[in-house]
């Protein structure tokens, strides 16, 4: 009885043994699998971690790039504004620029027809027409340099801006120093129904202010040239053996000028005649050509303007 009891006990004791050992081993790969598993998510959160990282990062980057991009479309919209705002005042630079053109009638152009002694000749002057003492007399205005010592004046043909029509002029007074001139009209039946040039003050301008030359360079008429004053009361003594004049003060400007542009008005910004045209000056170096006009200041003819009138002949 005793040794059946005995196996018994063994034998319980054998299956408990057993059911410990398959326990152990069950919990063993239970535990395994939740390692694996806890593995295997920190592994995948880990990933998410660094993806989420990596999308903040990029989207840190957009952000930067897109801030980049509103301060450049910021800066552009800025240009486009400063570049229409230029293109608008250059619009209305030249509205001005033409309108002051357009209401040049007084600009004329002078055909001198001369004799050096049996042999006739003819050249081409600029001019303006001015309003002295009231509106009954309206005379032109020249350069002084329309008469030389070697030739005799026969006839000057006035052709106007704006009216069909031309008119014989004479020399009333003219100033070889300041190489300026005063003509006036022949007939005396002529009545002119345009616009007088408005004398300004030279004695304003400053260095870099606009000038507008008008005149018939090269006998090309009622053109107008741009350009800037370069210099005041700068001096210029000339002696070509028919033209002789000494000036201490004068305008030195950058608009283009021709033969055909003496005589001619220089206006400043506001269509007021601030200079005649008197004489360009040209040199060539290394192929490059300068060109330089140079302008009687008007407050000096303004000055002889009565003389002139009165027949002023020196």
């Amino acid at each position: 009885m005793q040794e059946r009891n005995a196996s018994v006990v063994v034998f319980v004791f054998g299956l408990a043994i057993i059911f410990l050992a398959a326990t152990g081993i069950f919990i063993g790969l239970y535990v395994d699998k939740v390692d694996k598993e806890v593995s295997r998510n920190t592994q995948l959160l880990n990933q998410q971690k660094a993806q989420l990282t990596q999308s903040e990062r990029l989207n840190q980057e957009l952000n930067s790039d897109i801030e980049a991009l509103r301060r450049q479309t910021i800066q552009l919209e800025s240009q486009v504004a400063e570049l229409k705002n230029r293109q608008e005042s250059r619009n209305l630079e030249d509205d001005h620029r033409q309108r002051i053109c357009a209401e040049a009638d007084y600009l004329v152009h002078l055909q001198v027809d001369t004799l050096r002694g049996n042999t006739p000749a003819q050249y081409s002057l600029s001019g303006f027409v001015i309003e002295y003492n009231g509106a009954q007399h309206i005379l032109a205005m020249t350069a002084g340099h329309i008469r030389s010592s070697d030739r005799t004046i026969t006839k000057i043909t006035v052709s106007f801006h704006l009216i069909a029509e031309t008119q014989e002029a004479e020399i009333v007074g003219y100033n070889g120093a300041l190489d300026v001139a005063l003509l006036r009209f022949k007939d005396p039946n002529f009545i002119y129904n345009g616009r007088a040039a408005k004398l300004g003050n030279s004695s304003e301008l400053r260095q870099g202010d606009e000038v507008i030359v008008l005149g018939a360079p090269l006998g090309f008429r009622w053109t107008a040239s741009f350009g800037e004053v370069m210099n005041l009361e700068v001096g210029k003594a000339y002696d070509d053996g028919r033209y002789q004049f000494t000036q201490e003060r004068l305008i030195m400007h950058s608009a283009i000028a021709n033969p055909g542009n003496s005589g001619g008005p220089v206006l400043n910004s506001q269509g007021e005649v601030i200079g005649i045209h008197v004489m360009s000056m040209k040199s060539t170096w290394d192929n490059f050509i300068t060109h330089i006009g140079l302008a009687v200041p008007i407050n000096d003819v303004k000055k002889i303007l009565d003389d002139l009138a009165n027949g002023m002949q020196k």
